[in-house]
């Protein structure tokens, strides 16, 4: 599903963020903004401020911010694309996707969820069933209590082959509903029978809690049956969309980072002894779409496999796969455990601190890829070293160009001083990704702002400002023409403010908090919100307007273009000084100042 960014802002737009936060913070009034004791970190004094008038939260102790959406992602650990739900809901607003992306049978997806939450009650109540027994000893061989039983709501599939179809199949309607949900299969004589038999079942969860499939163990290891069996995918489930864990781990209210583990009995065991930050994939690779999730609520992942050959293989597909979602201030680390265990029986045996020294020694992405790549390669030699300067090349290509990628490429060129660097081609960029890179460095924020980052600051924080402005669009097109992206530094943030109040003026209503929401998940972000947050000198938001008006001035000036009045004006000015100024251009002059400044 993807949702069309006009909608995105309609809902934002619509959305009174101090009437969603106070839903769950309560919030005092403080001047003009409202005040509480941050929800993201501990604190006695408040320091979370929400703006009515911009339509934005921050806090200056631990630096959260955002608007709207980004609280509900935040505070209420929900995906974008629920906030955006959850929001539309709030404001009476039915959902829009883009065309070719609306979800085909929301009434079907409707059906699925109710009889898939059916099927866990079912389940559930199965585990205290006196035909449990079996499953009942192996939760406690493996030291399960009942409360983490309760929170994953584990249950038992019961030997047999229709008792979930008799218990739900009444109807062929039914049936075929069972089917879609992934719950029978048809043998190819059309006769149903039960997907899950004499199995512990794990009901495995959306972002929002809701049961989109289920995990099935064998309560006894044979090699006849997989150990693991996973629904097949439907129209509410994708194994590369989905982590078993990472509903239960998302309510945590301090996520720093995420272990990524092999199985549902180790996410459920760590979680019962406090680790409460794991997910494990569903019988499939760790895919990209599982980083991009867990890097837009943690700047750390850790993959924790066994220490033996399969182990060391899985961390290696998983180092490939990550590659390309690697990005400056992301984290990849890999802990490896003894050969003879898995988390679960490391942390029953030794404790969460034996666990988590594991993890402090888990080896950095950089150094698991450059010791692998090194190992057939001898080194000493120039035929080594070049062949391994090659390969290491095409690794570190796939990697989003930035700080990171860099410093590996000085790694790299420490590594092979045997290697002639100046035949070596530069590693290709696309034109996209080098723009990107600029960019990031040109949001940092001046110690001493220009005539341009005064007036983004006063347009960021007031985007109404636009409206008062006249007679700008041929200069802001010519500004535009001539600082494109891929000029330098001050055309590319002068760009970014002619566009900005190019958009602002078509807008009749806009918030600062709208603004983030465009630009969010670009360089401009952290711009945007350093200069929401500023404090002007000036409180009287008339005076603010007056003084932004000033600046649109000064900017046609210099930027002296012919038919710009700020050219005009100096032009006349110049006559002035030398007493040449005609009547006529007396009253032109007198026009001019006046409708510049007011």
């Amino acid at each position: 599903m993807r949702i069309p960014p006009h909608f995105i802002e309609t809902v934002v737009q619509r959305t009174d963020i101090v009437d969603l936060i106070d839903s769950y913070v309560p919030l005092k009034k403080a001047g003009g903004e409202f005040e509480a004791c941050c929800p993201f970190h501990e604190e006695k004094t408040p320091s979370f401020k929400v703006s009515p008038n911009k339509q934005i939260y921050y806090c200056f102790g631990c630096g959260a911010h955002g608007n709207s959406l980004t609280f509900l992602i935040e505070h209420q650990h929900l995906e974008f694309i629920e906030a955006v739900q959850e929001l539309a809901t709030r404001a009476g607003l039915e959902m829009e996707y883009e065309a070719g992306t609306t979800p085909t049978i929301t009434e079907d997806e409707n059906e699925l969820y109710n009889i898939l939450m059916q099927a866990a009650e079912f389940f559930q109540q199965q585990l205290h069933s006196p035909q449990a027994e079996v499953a009942q000893a192996y939760l406690q061989k493996r030291d399960l209590n009942q409360e983490i039983v309760r929170e994953f709501g584990i249950g038992y599939a019961p030997v047999g082959w229709d008792n979930l179809l008799k218990n739900f199949g009444a109807s062929q309607q039914k049936r075929e509903l069972l089917l879609r949900a992934g719950l029978l299969k048809v043998t190819d004589e059309g006769q149903f029978y039960d997907f899950f038999r004499n199995r512990l079942i794990f009901p495995i969860h959306d972002g929002r809690g809701r049961i989109i499939a289920f995990g099935g163990r064998v309560l006894v290891d044979n090699k006849k049956e997989a150990k693991y069996l996973n629904s097949p995918e439907t129209s509410v489930f994708q194994k590369s969309h989905t982590l078993y864990g990472w509903y239960q781990a998302r309510q945590q209210r301090s996520l720093a980072r995420v272990i990524v583990v092999e199985g549902y009995m180790d996410v459920v065991a760590l979680a019962q002894y406090g680790i409460r930050h794991t997910v494990a994939t569903l019988g499939t690779a760790t895919s990209g779409e599982h980083l991009r999730q867990l890097f837009r609520r943690v700047s750390e992942v850790v993959f924790c496999f066994d220490g033996d050959e399969a182990g060391r293989k899985a961390a290696w597909r998983a180092l490939e796969t990550s590659l390309s979602e690697l990005k400056d201030g992301k984290e990849i680390n890999f802990a490896f455990l003894p050969s003879e265990d898995d988390p679960d029986s490391l942390v029953r045996r030794e404790g969460t601190e034996a666990f988590y020294a594991i993890l402090d020694q888990a080896i950095p992405l950089s150094q698991f890829l450059f010791n692998r790549v090194a190992q057939p390669f001898h080194l000493q030699s120039i035929e080594g070293q070049v062949s391994f300067h090659g390969e290491m090349r095409d690794y570190l290509s796939k990697i989003a160009p930035g700080v990171y990628q860099d410093s590996l490429l000085k790694q790299l060129d420490t590594l092979t001083p045997l290697v002639d660097k100046r035949k070596v081609r530069k590693l290709s960029k696309s034109p996209e990704s080098s723009k990107l890179s600029d960019s990031m460095r040109e949001t940092a924020v001046p110690i001493m702002p220009t005539l341009l980052d005064k007036g983004l600051r006063l347009l960021i924080q007031h985007p109404n400002f636009a409206h008062a402005v006249e007679n700008y669009r041929e200069p802001r097109l010519q500004l535009l023409h001539q600082a494109t992206i891929g000029d330098t530094l001050t055309q590319r943030r002068e760009y970014f403010f002619w566009k900005l109040l190019d958009y602002c003026h078509s807008q009749p209503i806009l918030t600062t908090g709208v603004l983030e929401e465009m630009y969010r998940d670009t360089a401009e972000l952290e711009l945007i919100h350093a200069f929401a947050v500023w404090k002007h000198p000036l409180k009287d938001e008339e005076d603010k307007k007056q003084e932004f008006l000033s600046i649109i001035a000064d900017l046609y000036i210099q930027s002296e273009f012919p038919f710009c009045d700020g050219h005009r004006i100096k032009e006349l000015s110049k006559k002035l000084n030398h007493g040449q100024l005609t009547e006529e251009e007396k009253q032109e002059y007198l026009q001019l100042t006046q409708k510049s400044h007011v």
